[in-house]
């Protein structure tokens, strides 16, 4: 278990923090709790006006200059490269990789490369993301994957990955979920110079709910999990205890539902994460649909 209160106590973060997603919900309040601590944080956004709009809330309450927002869009993979680009070009070199951002039950869609949206954005343009950023990773980098309860109703369709012949907008998000724990898995078997980490922020309350572009059905029941959900900064503290918690080990699955003020480092668990098969076949997909290789 990981203490909140001690959590919340540390005083001083001397890392260079990279977080996708980071202007609104859970990826904003991890990059303020980080930035109040004296952090490198990268904000990694899709709109730089709310991107900078958000980095001066931070400034504002942190009094840190290190802080930096760039553009990222994760539904076009050559805006993937151009981001890494600027990063090499910058010299910047990481210590945790937050792949924060995502979507949550919209309608069906694709991204500029012609993939289904949810595991478009939550899945492939972050496994990009991250081999293309690799290099740049310090050794006993963090790699942290944001995934969600819904994983455990999850299942893979390697068949038909972008759900062409049969899309639901829960199917789709859970899938895409399942993939993220999947590939927190795959990374622990190659990649032995990170270090893993599946999270999950519980229901929390985020800018998924009810966001232009959802289903009219996932609308009509935002406002019953808004009343259910924790504030975002609750759902942030799995994220900062995955980047700033000492002795975590590789694949380590970090959520809520830990005792009273105390966050689980053995969240419940998909039995699918662990299918070999299923990581391997989600893997090579992944490389032939991005053509990144790791």
């Amino acid at each position: 278990m990981i203490n909140i209160q001690t959590l919340e106590s540390v005083e001083s973060i001397n890392k260079t923090i990279l977080i996708t997603g980071a202007n609104s919900g859970i990826g904003f309040e991890a990059s303020k709790f980080l930035a109040k601590r004296g952090a490198k944080v990268i904000m990694a956004v899709r709109s730089l006006k709310k991107g900078e709009d958000a980095k001066n809330i931070i400034l504002a309450d942190t009094a840190n200059e290190n802080v930096f927002v760039k553009y990222l869009d994760l539904e076009d993979l050559e805006t993937v490269k151009n981001f890494v680009k600027v990063l090499e070009e910058e010299k910047i070199k990481i210590d945790v990789l937050i792949n924060n951002a995502g979507i949550m039950m919209p309608k069906q869609g694709k991204t500029k490369d012609g993939f289904e949206r949810q595991i478009g954005i939550n899945h492939l343009g972050h496994f990009a993301l991250t081999g293309l950023i690799k290099p740049l990773l310090n050794k006993g980098a963090r790699v942290i994957n944001v995934s969600s309860q819904a994983h455990l109703m999850g299942k893979l369709n390697l068949e038909d990955i972008h759900l062409t012949s049969n899309y639901k907008p829960f199917k789709a998000y859970a899938q895409s979920k399942l993939a993220n724990a999947l590939f927190t898995e795959s990374l622990k078997e190659k990649l032995d110079d990170i270090i893993p980490i599946t999270v999950h922020p519980g229901v929390a309350k985020t800018s998924l709910f009810g966001k232009t572009g959802s289903t009219l059905g996932f609308k009509l029941i935002s406002p019953l999990f808004n009343l259910m959900a924790s504030s975002a900064y609750k759902g942030s503290l799995p994220l900062v205890a995955a980047a700033i918690t000492s002795d975590i080990k590789p694949g380590a699955y970090i959520g809520p539902k830990g005792k009273k003020g105390q966050l689980s480092l053995k969240d419940k668990v998909n039995p699918l994460v662990y299918d070999k098969t299923l990581q391997e076949g989600l893997w090579k997909l992944s490389e032939t649909l991005t053509n990144v290789t790791y």
